[in-house]
């Protein structure tokens, strides 16, 4: 009888470590490997703002390489804006880093971008930017 007890509470407990390690974090943030395995692929956003709007396609590779192609609409300008670069994880934060830029003077090469992941799963990947706002991503692919 006492084994089965001992047998039961180290299920018990190898069950609620792996739960844990699967678990966001204390701030409800996904783990940094979960995000890492989930933002590979393509994703698209659509951002509407008072002065601009913008439509986003971003894809992510597994080596940490990304690209990311958005259509600006600016009052009546429609600019196009291509970009390159290298992304990490780190503390549930998307730093994206950028090594190659359609136009040099904006966005420049070497801005880096830090982005908190709120919440990410097969189909919709939800982060705060830089200035503080929510932006929500489709999948592609």
């Amino acid at each position: 009888m006492r084994k089965q007890i001992w047998a039961v509470l180290f299920v018990a407990m190898i069950l609620g470590v792996a739960s844990a390690m699967a678990a966001p974090t204390g701030d409800g943030r996904p783990p940094d490997e979960d995000i890492r395995k989930k933002i590979v692929g393509e994703w698209h956003a659509d951002i509407t703002k008072t002065n601009f709007s913008a439509h986003a396609s971003d894809k992510f590779e597994a080596e940490g390489k990304y690209s990311s192609t958005a259509e600006l609409e600016i009052g009546v300008r429609h600019v196009t804006i291509s970009v390159e670069g290298k992304w990490e994880v780190k503390d549930g934060m998307l730093k994206e880093t950028i090594t190659k830029s359609s136009n040099p003077e904006y966005p420049p090469i070497g801005l880096v971008t830090n982005d908190k992941v709120v919440r990410i799963d097969d189909k919709e990947f939800v982060y705060q930017d830089d200035r503080n706002e929510m932006v929500t991503c489709k999948r592609v692919k």
